[in-house]
């Protein structure tokens, strides 16, 4: 018999946690200037790809929602509108099947879904993701979904009424830029530029097309663009930058000016290279992604320093050089910006443009790709 043993009293039941409601739907806070979305394409599961929202100035808790972005989506979102677009693809049987492209439209607030728009014929351009596959008019009327077959066109989307409104064949051109209040632009493969205006249903009521001016062979143009207001600077791959204005009502592509010659000793042989290499503040400044000694197609190799640029003096006031190598960049928008570099290990890097110092690395999630940069404006 064992003796001087106590045994313990019985513990109460905590009381049962009160039952979750489902669904639940909070609102977000109202946006700051550094919170960007970030496209994982999904390279590992292409049908589960998904648009990360970001708080990129906070150490923690710094992801905010997400919504899905299947099958090499595209994304926009419209500040006049309150919503996001997803172009973005199904197969009937998850990997399999019947493929259907549909336009999926969210509530920018609660990031809740409120319905699609079939696109019809299942010929979405899939590619990496990048900004020129979905735009939206100036207006914000219209959505303009690329499509590709290799046959080039764009379906025209009426946002009021969330309908296909037209589909506009585009041969020998490639994606879509805002020209005006509503119509849009496109690169064609003989270094023109085409611009077309659309009426209030959607029909091209004018067709311009400037002479070739992108030295195809020579030095082409990146179909990345940085914006500052209505004139979009493209870079070249040998280091210069090309700004269009597409304020309207005629394209007007004015002078290029290479890089270097902004500055007294260039990096040898650095040239833009990366996927989403050039960016724009809100104080009208670009950030342009640069690899140092580029050689001959190197120019999607990620770059080791980004250079600051201003488009008004074509001058290059900084150089910020990276801790890791970049792929991607964006500056958020505000008067004091934060530099978002995806780098090449797919983890984005915070930095302080003005102190060149790195704040933070955010990822670390498993095997994402957050490959596109979009700032909230």
């Amino acid at each position: 018999m064992l003796a001087g043993l106590s045994v313990p009293a019985p513990v109460p039941a905590a009381p049962p946690l009160p039952a979750e409601p489902i669904p639940a739907v909070a609102s977000l806070p109202e946006p700051t200037e550094h919170w960007i979305f970030a496209h994982d394409v999904g390279f590992y599961s292409l049908t589960s790809g998904k648009i990360l929202l970001i708080d990129v100035a906070s150490d923690t808790r710094n992801v905010l929602g997400l919504i899905g972005a299947a099958q090499l989506a595209s994304f926009r979102r419209s500040l006049a509108r309150g919503e996001l677009y997803v172009g973005e693809s199904f197969f009937s049987r998850g990997n399999r099947g019947d493929l259907t492209d549909v336009l999926s439209i969210y509530e920018g607030a609660s990031l809740r879904w409120l319905g699609e728009v079939v696109l019809p014929g299942t010929k979405r351009f899939q590619v990496v993701p990048q900004k020129a596959a979905l735009q939206l008019t100036g207006d914000a009327r219209f959505a303009l979904v690329f499509n590709f077959t290799p046959a080039s066109s764009v379906t025209v989307v009426n946002l009021d009424e969330r309908r296909v409104a037209n589909e506009i064949d585009l041969p020998g051109c490639m994606l879509t830029y805002p020209f005006g209040e509503s119509g849009f632009a496109t690169l064609c493969g003989d270094g023109s530029l085409r611009a077309l205006t659309l009426d209030v249903r959607g029909r091209v009521v004018r067709d311009q097309r400037t002479e070739p001016f992108n030295d195809i062979d020579g030095d082409p143009q990146f179909m990345k663009a940085a914006w500052v207001g209505r004139t979009a600077y493209f870079p070249t791959f040998g280091g210069s930058i090309r700004p269009l204005d597409l304020t309207g009502p005629r394209p007007e592509v004015r002078p290029s000016w290479p890089l270097e010659s902004s500055l007294e000793s260039a990096p040898e042989g650095a040239r833009p290279s990366g996927w989403q290499v050039i960016s724009a503040d809100a104080n009208g400044l670009l950030y342009v992604l640069m690899r140092t000694r580029a050689g001959p197609g190197e120019h999607k190799s990620g770059g080791q320093t980004v250079w600051v640029v201003d488009p008004v003096r074509r001058r290059v006031p900084d150089i910020i050089p990276l801790v890791s190598e970049g792929y991607s960049i964006e500056a958020t928008r505000g008067e004091k910006p934060l530099l978002v570099v995806t780098n090449i290990g797919m983890q984005m890097d915070v930095y302080d443009p003005r102190s060149h110092t790195k704040l933070r690395t955010i990822g670390n999630w498993g095997p994402t790709t957050p490959i596109s940069l979009y700032a909230v404006e």
